[in-house]
C-alpha cells in the first residue's frame, strides 16, 4: 500500500504547485483544507467498507465474527483517515484529469489497492481459496470501500466549487457596480 501513498503524495504535491500558480497560495491552501475535511467525512464510507471486509474473514473461515462497538469505531475512524489523503490527491490532481468523475477515481483506487488488501486478507484465512473467487470477492469488498467514498467526495467538492464560484461572481459584481 505504500506505493499508492507515494503516488498520492506526489500527485498532490504536483497538483498543489499548479493550483497555487493559477489561483494563488491562499486559494490552493483553502482547496486543500476543504478537500481534507470532505475526505475525512466521506472516508467514513471507507471505514464502513473496511469493517465489512474484516467481518467477512471470520465468516469465510466458518467462525463466528466478533463485532464490538469499540472495534468497529476504531476501524471506521482509522480507515476514514485514508479519505484525507485520497481526497487531497483527487482534488489537486486527479479531479481535472478524470473530468470530475468520482466513480472512475473510486474504481482506480479499488483496482490499485485490491491486490495488497487481498494479500493481507488471504493470510488471515484458514484455507487457500481459488484465485478467481478470491480476486472477485476482494474487488467487491474493496470497491465497497472506495467507490461510494469517491462518489460522495465528488458531490461535496462539486458543491464547494459551485459555492466558491458563486461567491466570486457576487464579489466581482459588487466591485463592478
Amino acid at each position: 500500500m505504500i506505493y499508492i501513498a507515494a503516488v498520492a503524495v506526489f500527485a498532490a504535491a504536483v497538483g498543489f504547485y499548479f493550483r497555487q500558480c493559477s489561483i494563488g497560495f491562499r486559494g490552493a491552501a483553502i482547496d486543500t483544507l476543504i478537500a481534507a475535511v470532505f475526505g475525512w467525512i466521506a472516508g467514513i464510507l471507507i471505514g464502513v467498507g473496511a469493517r465489512i471486509g474484516m467481518w467477512s474473514i471470520p465468516f469465510f473461515n466458518g467462525t463466528e465474527p466478533r463485532i464490538t462497538f469499540d472495534g468497529t469505531l476504531q476501524v471506521v475512524l482509522v480507515f476514514s483517515l485514508y479519505g484525507i489523503g485520497l481526497a487531497i490527491a483527487y482534488e489537486l490532481f486527479f479531479r481535472q484529469i478524470l473530468k470530475r468523475r468520482g466513480l472512475i477515481y473510486g474504481l482506480l483506487v479499488a483496482i490499485l489497492s485490491s491486490y495488497p488488501l487481498a494479500s493481507a486478507a488471504s493470510q488471515q484465512l484458514s484455507f487457500s481459496p481459488a484465485f478467481v473467487p478470491m480476486a472477485g470477492i476482494t474487488l467487491l469488498v474493496v470497491g465497497l470501500m472506495f467507490v461510494p467514498f469517491s462518489i460522495l467526495l465528488e458531490l461535496f467538492l462539486f458543491r464547494w466549487h459551485e459555492c466558491r464560484n458563486e461567491a466570486a461572481e457576487a464579489l466581482t459584481g459588487l466591485h463592478a457596480g
